[in-house]
């Protein structure tokens, strides 16, 4: 189990999404790849979510504490990561009652959190950064 922490919350996960922290204790969220056959959009009510996107990924988010990832076996985890904490945790955010104002950008009370991408890589998806204030 892989732990990481973004948007002042900790996340435990089968791979790693971010820079893994040490933790001890349960985490806010909890991500996972698992099979969505069963499920459709129509269970989408309040928070149970279930989306697609174009990429043939489908999500599940729960209670604002648990995303399920399903995705075709031959994609790269590199390139789902993104789409988990930029669409999953989003609603993540939304469900905990958070404002979300941008996919980039997370804003409670006086406190926000946002990242960037940094394009001085061969693949803008590569590393992910984080900064907080006020947040954690």
């Amino acid at each position: 189990m892989h732990i990481s922490f973004a948007y002042g919350l900790k996340i435990a996960s089968e791979r790693p999404l971010l820079d893994p922290i040490h933790f001890s204790g349960k985490p806010d969220v909890w991500v996972r790849l698992g099979s969505l056959d069963s499920l459709s959009s129509e269970f989408s009510q309040g928070q149970n979510i279930v989306f697609e996107l174009p990429c043939n990924l489908k999500f599940s988010v729960r209670n604002g504490c648990e995303i399920v990832v399903d995705t075709p076996s031959e994609i790269d985890f590199s390139l789902i990561r993104p789409h988990i904490l930029g669409s999953g945790m989003a609603f993540v955010l939304r469900q905990r009652g958070f404002l979300v104002l941008h996919a980039s950008c997370v804003a409670k009370g006086d406190e926000r959190s946002h990242f960037w991408v940094d394009l001085g890589g061969v693949n803008p998806l590569w590393p992910l950064r984080f900064t907080n204030k006020g947040i954690g």
